[in-house]
């Protein structure tokens, strides 16, 4: 047979960058704004994350900074991540259970009303927290942080709506690849969070 030489640089960036035709264009503006959502939902998580635990070990300890390294081996800030673990862990818990005893209530409420109605209303948790979290900051320890804590226990089903969403606007044979893209956002925005 005759040799047949690879294809070009060219050929293979036009590979993969056109757009399938069997794609609807409405499925990709749809999928356009499942991204906006996931991106906008993770990063109201992962950029405050780092700052979260100077705030919580305050809290803990009696409205005190826990941030020089003089104020961290204090017999308060030590005590006060450890409440912060053992209150994060519960917290996480308490998600954890309420979204599996959740997930199919969610699932039908999404059939009867939309996904993108439920998506909406997924998002409410995060505003709850960062609410809370920022009335305590402005009020200089003088809010409550257990509302913080409580509204961090609702769990937020963005993720599992935005699969659901996918496999109701791509073809069956593309599902798969932009479950994938899902979790490679969701993963890359979750970065600043580390």
């Amino acid at each position: 047979p005759p040799f047949t030489p690879p294809p070009s640089l060219r050929a293979r960036v036009e590979r993969w960058t056109t757009l399938p035709p069997d794609i609807p264009r409405r499925a990709y503006k749809l999928y356009a704004m499942l991204m906006v959502y996931q991106i906008v939902n993770i990063l109201g998580f992962s950029l405050p994350s780092p700052l979260l635990i100077f705030a919580q070990t305050k809290f803990f300890n009696d409205n005190h900074d826990c941030i020089t390294p003089e104020q961290t081996e204090s017999k308060g800030c030590t005590e006060a991540v450890g409440r912060v673990a053992e209150t994060m862990a519960s917290a996480s818990f308490v998600q954890s259970i309420m979204s599996l005893w959740l997930s199919p209530v969610i699932g039908r409420v999404s059939d009867s009303i939309g996904r993108r109605k439920v998506m909406a209303l997924s998002m409410l948790p995060n505003f709850f927290q960062y609410g809370f979290l920022s009335l305590w900051a402005v009020t200089n320890g003088g809010f409550s942080f257990w509302f913080y804590y409580a509204a961090s226990a609702v769990p937020s089903f963005s993720f599992t709506m935005g699969n659901a969403y996918v496999a109701d606007i791509m073809p069956g044979k593309y599902r798969a690849t932009f479950f994938s893209f899902n979790s490679a956002v969701f993963s890359l925005v979750s970065i600043p969070a580390a």
